[in-house]
């Protein structure tokens, strides 16, 4: 087969969910949440979520693709709750280039690894792959092509743990644990528990609650696979401003169920953190986890 480089008008297009783009190009997925990614070891996407990243060319003109782990903002990209990726050398991808014929697809295998410090547990992260044409392939390659490329989003939130190192970070709100778990919990019953905020955005922190009809709530912090909402946000109180001392701060969350209110399933909240100095966002999730009445029979 001919192979001839041509010009190409490229137009990056953000992607946000499984995409069908016109003039050819189809990629998936789009954007993904990862939870719990660990910290100093090798985590594949496609051994842990048996997920890779597929483009599709649907058009009769065959294209050659970089593909980059980048910052998203290195294009102005925000994702509200997610900071930079820290590192776009932590992730990389089994193929830096990609080939992709035309009316055919090709898959790229991604991978992370983050150093093994306590410092990167309760991280909340956005990290880009852009998806670059930069060459025509085929017979039909020729003149001036306009080419689309991707870019993907992926949230990534590493492992949460409680009573690690904390330092105060310029550029991100994180909460110690970014999890909080009220587990076996029984109605009537007052729970309390103790969350460290770090950042260096701003000395003050306002705290509430994320708005579940919002379209952050629907498109960008999900609830965590098998977690419903919690409806009665009043069952947990906290201060609604914090000071922080030298980038970190405490709060405290108490979590009360009334005695005519015995919960069935897991729940989650979502509380937003604000800086008044920025227009940044961090968020903690708080999971409740109801009593489990006896074990299992044998």
């Amino acid at each position: 087969m001919a192979r001839t480089k041509r010009l190409i008008v490229y137009l990056p297009v953000m992607i946000v969910s499984l995409v069908t783009l016109g003039l050819g190009i189809r990629v998936i997925p789009g954007t993904l949440l990862l939870e719990d990614i660990p910290i100093g070891k090798t985590y594949s996407l496609e051994e842990e979520r048996g997920i890779v990243i597929t483009v599709f060319n649907d058009s009769d003109v065959g294209y050659r693709y970089i593909l980059r782990p980048e910052r998203p903002s290195e294009s102005g990209t925000r994702a509200t709750g997610y900071f930079d990726f820290a590192n776009p050398n932590w992730c990389w991808l089994d193929k830096e280039t990609l080939e992709v014929l035309p009316y055919n697809e090709e898959k790229v295998r991604l991978y992370l690894r983050i150093p093994d410090s306590s410092y990167y547990y309760n991280r909340h992260w956005l990290l880009a792959v852009s998806v670059t044409p930069f060459e025509m392939l085929g017979d039909n390659a020729s003149g001036t092509s306009i080419a689309l490329g991707a870019y993907l989003l992926y949230r990534i939130e590493t492992t949460p743990k409680e009573n690690v190192s904390v330092r105060k970070n310029e550029n991100e709100i994180i909460t110690i644990p970014s999890v909080v778990e009220f587990n076996d919990v029984s109605p009537g019953l007052t729970y309390k528990k103790s969350v460290t905020i770090s950042s260096g955005l701003g000395n003050r922190i306002k705290i509430n609650r994320l708005d579940p009809s919002s379209e952050v709530a629907k498109l960008t912090i999900l609830l965590a696979p098998n977690y419903f909402r919690l409806n009665n946000p009043e069952w947990i109180s906290y201060d609604t401003l914090v000071t922080l001392k030298n980038g970190a701060g405490n709060i405290t969350l108490s979590l009360t169920i009334p005695k005519d209110k015995p919960i069935q399933t897991p729940l989650e909240e979502i509380l937003m953190l604000a800086s008044t100095d920025s227009d940044r966002k961090g968020f903690v999730r708080i999971r409740i986890n109801p009593h489990q009445k006896g074990g299992e029979e044998k």
